[in-house]
């Protein structure tokens, strides 16, 4: 059995901030998770600076920055709430797509490690896609505000097929 944390990066610095890519706020939230974190077998993230940081610092190292954690955002819409991703993802066959990318790449990462944990670190939007995908297999009603920073879900699979899914809120 395989556990996939799958988060949404830090607050990103503006453009006034120097040294980092994540804001002092973002920084703290992350070291903040990072003192009750498991002890992950993969940590991996999106090659955008602000999720590389976010995974350092949450997971104590950086295994793999996976392109695949960073599909094209630019036609998605962002929305407020994940009910408003639900018709989104039922008209939209470019939305399908990237769901079942990121399903595809949480999958193989957890696929990797079997037994153990991983930490995904990736962006808004399409968390919530995915997860919408592997709620309905599951049978289960995915609701509430879109994930901010460092929220996102928890995936456990069993035998390579999701199993349960679990919100990760702050």
């Amino acid at each position: 059995m395989a556990i996939v944390e799958v988060r949404r990066h830090a607050e990103r610095s503006g453009p006034t901030e120097s040294g980092s890519a994540l804001s002092a706020a973002g920084r703290a939230m992350a070291e903040r998770l990072a003192r009750t974190a498991p002890a992950y077998a993969i940590v991996a993230a999106s090659p955008l600076p602000r999720a590389k940081e976010t995974a350092t610092i949450i997971g104590g190292r950086l295994d793999v920055a996976d392109p695949a954690l960073l599909p094209d955002l630019s036609q998605v819409v962002q929305v407020r709430t994940i009910e408003e991703y639900v018709p989104l993802l039922m008209a939209g066959e470019r939305e399908r797509g990237l769901a079942d990318e990121q399903q595809g790449a949480w999958a193989r990462h957890g696929d990797a490690t079997k037994d153990g944990t991983v930490l995904v670190i990736t962006h808004g939007g399409v968390i919530e896609l995915a997860a919408l995908r592997i709620a309905a297999v599951l049978g289960k009603d995915l609701r509430g505000k879109a994930f901010s920073y460092c929220e996102g879900v928890r995936v456990r699979y069993e035998r390579g097929h999701p199993a349960s899914l679990e919100v990760l809120r702050l």
